[in-house]
């Protein structure tokens, strides 16, 4: 199944790439002291931002097409600023190895306002290196099989409230179904209505991340006709429950009764040179951890519940999986969602210096981007790369650095496993229990909401009702490997 997007303005190259003499090997690397950045639109950058916001991947598309230059390609939109994006993977590699000359986080300023200054997300260098081994180990490991039935709990819960015949956006649901065991990973969390209050709390200052990408010019609180006056008071709102719960894990700490969780491991911690975390950097801590945990996650499910439903075969092999306790094919099928549309709109660094990337010698405080939807729809890497096709990471891995949904190097998200587990447990667990049937004819275009690109109307489905296996004779497997499950073939692309 061709991974259409609903009808929109397309370019007739569906995922270019520069000409083949530019693109086998990056040009020679920048000599003399000018400055030198790939070509790019010279559109002001209200323009650029809101053809980007509006459809971040056609944005992306038709920049690499007309301007690429051995992949790279520089844009300006308002809160990332000047940024210079690479797709060849060579150069992607240097991006994630060069941690002297690239060593920040590019979404440091852009989510300051939510994470702080003190969270792992905003640290660099060793102690950046210091926080992650600390976090690390909570999310690998014998802790998983933990993880698997908390998951497969709060998605049973979750389908219980979907009443047969119900319609409703599945981006929004599956928000509250990450948040719904995360707060419970982190903090002990298992009373329902304490949870939703977390949740609420979390979400509502979440829906204004948006409003940190405009820039700094915004992040000024005057009162009740400022946007950041709402920011300041939801931000509130969720650091007297996180900072209540610090105080309460600290006392149950000191009488020896605290239970095992991570806010918990985060108190009790020390570090390499005795000091503890602070109230301030735990608190920091654990608003990145819920925004990496739920809105990232999130948003993954939903694509690649939109992509999975528009694929019977793909539903119906994932079901056959569930039932024999295999995962193979919904872990394939998992990777191919992210391929096709990854959460995030790119990993990537801040130069802290003048830093010559192949071609280029690009200045202090750019941000360079490895566009996650560009390079991952590589044609070059990927045979028919615009189709959704989970049978491609049954057959092999991908070519080095062509496929980064989690990022690379020492920023590549740390709880990769945790959100991959929590991927496979709600979609086998969902697709083995209801019918659903999406309400649109194809998969949704995107739309960007800060640096997280979300379906454009929420992968809106229908719950037919409960699914029913009929009985079997053979290993449920047998027939649809068989290929006895038909597929629908790829439509024609359409051509602007």
């Amino acid at each position: 199944m061709e991974a259409k997007t609903a009808p929109r303005p397309r370019t007739d190259v569906q995922m270019p790439r520069a000409p083949a003499t530019d693109v086998q090997t990056p040009r020679a690397p920048a000599t003399g002291y000018a400055i030198r950045l790939p070509p790019g639109p010279r559109a002001p950058v209200l323009v650029q931002t809101r053809q980007y916001v509006r459809d971040p991947a056609s944005f992306l598309e038709r920049c690499q097409a007309r301007y690429a230059d051995g992949g790279s390609v520089t844009i300006n939109i308002l809160g990332f600023g000047r940024t210079v994006w690479v797709t060849h993977p060579e150069l992607i590699k240097e991006v994630f190895a060069r941690d002297d000359e690239m060593p920040l986080s590019p979404a440091g300023n852009l989510v300051k306002p939510i994470f702080g200054t003190k969270s792992v997300t905003g640290l660099d260098g060793k102690p950046h290196l210091d926080r992650r081994k600390l976090l690390l180990p909570r999310f690998h490991g014998e802790r998983m099989g933990a993880f698997e039935a908390g998951f497969r709990g709060a998605a049973e819960r979750l389908i219980e409230r979907w009443e047969p015949g119900s319609e409703f956006e599945l981006h929004p649901e599956m928000y509250r179904l990450t948040m719904d065991y995360l707060f419970e990973t982190l903090i002990g969390a298992t009373d329902r209505d304490y949870v939703d209050e977390l949740t609420d709390a979390s979400e509502g200052l979440m829906a204004m991340m948006s409003l940190c990408a405009v820039g700094d010019w915004v992040r000024h609180d005057v009162g009740p006709l400022s946007p950041w006056f709402y920011f300041m008071r939801r931000r509130r709102r969720l650091d007297k429950l996180l900072y209540g719960e610090i105080a309460t894990h600290r006392k149950a700490v000191a009488a020896g009764t605290a239970g095992d969780d991570i806010l918990t491991m985060m108190i009790e911690a020390e570090m390499e040179d005795g000091s503890r975390l602070t109230d301030e950097e735990i608190r920091d801590d654990l608003v990145a951890l819920i925004v990496a945990g739920s809105e990232t996650t999130a948003t993954a499910l939903a694509w690649a519940f939109d992509l999975i439903l528009h694929r019977p075969g793909a539903r119906q092999r994932i079901v056959a999986e569930a039932e024999v306790g295999e995962a193979d094919y919904t872990d394939a099928a998992i990777k191919e969602a992210l391929r096709l549309r990854p959460p995030v709109i790119a990993a990537g660094r801040v130069t802290a210096k003048t830093v010559d990337l192949g071609p280029w010698r690009i200045p202090e405080g750019v941000r360079i981007w490895t566009p996650m939807s560009l390079i991952q729809r590589d044609p070059d890497a990927y045979e028919h790369p615009n189709e959704f096709r989970p049978e491609r990471f049954l057959e092999g891995k991908p070519p080095a650095y062509m496929w980064i949904p989690f990022g690379g190097g020492v920023r590549r998200c740390l709880g990769a496993p945790f959100a991959l587990l929590e991927m496979r447990v709600v979609l086998q667990t969902v697709l083995s229990r209801l019918k659903l049937t999406p309400l649109s004819e194809t998969v949704e275009r995107t739309r960007a909401e800060g640096a997280i690109i979300v379906p454009d109307g929420g992968v809106r489905v229908r719950v037919e009702g409960p699914l029913v296996s009929e009985p079997r004779d053979t290993h449920p497997l047998d027939e649809l490997l068989a290929g006895s499950v038909d597929e629908p073939k790829p439509r024609a692309r359409q051509r602007a």
